[in-house]
């Protein structure tokens, strides 16, 4: 009875963890397919000149120290002679980088006044951004998101083939 606790109390973590792992690979193909379709979108969307009317660059730190310099802009256009304000680089977000100095030269491309083309939603003219497409940090979330999705699933399919040869084995 002892032994047949310990394999069901293995089983259990084993399920647990996989399934875990098969969720968060979900949910991270998830983000980074949605991130990866608007930028697909995007790459047709028609463009209008812009303006920018302010950049700047946040600096956050994560538990471990580590710092990341996100760029903010922020930019004016017009579509249809109506004016609109947009703030997002690209479908992925914004621009970021761990070292500082990326971040600079970034800025320095948008600096306040600057001219930039927008790439505009047509169907939803307040949609828009900097650089259209999809971006490489969509195609890596997707990637490894994907490969979580798979070692859980796989732990999950071998976990239950496992319980199955199990209760199929004769009782001894």
């Amino acid at each position: 009875m002892q032994k047949q606790s310990g394999c069901m109390n293995s089983m259990l973590v084993h399920v647990l963890s996989s399934g875990f792992m098969l969720l968060l690979g979900l949910a991270g193909l998830g983000w980074g397919g949605v991130e990866l379709v608007q930028g697909w979108r995007s790459q047709s969307w028609p463009t209008t000149r812009g303006v920018v009317t302010d950049s700047r660059i946040l600096t956050n730190y994560d538990s471990e120290g580590n710092a990341n310099h996100e760029v903010r802009i922020s930019y004016s256009y017009v579509v249809d002679d109506a004016t609109y304000t947009g703030d997002r680089a690209s479908a992925a977000g914004n621009f970021g980088a761990s070292n500082p100095q990326t971040a600079e030269d970034v800025l320095l491309r948008y600096e306040r006044g600057t001219s930039v083309i927008v790439a505009y939603d047509p169907r939803n003219p307040e949609r828009a951004v900097l650089r259209p497409g999809p971006q490489r940090r969509s195609w890596w979330i997707a990637a490894i998101s994907g490969i979580f999705a798979i070692i859980g699933g796989s732990g999950l399919l071998s976990a239950l083939r496992t319980r199955q040869r199990d209760r199929d084995a004769p009782a001894m």
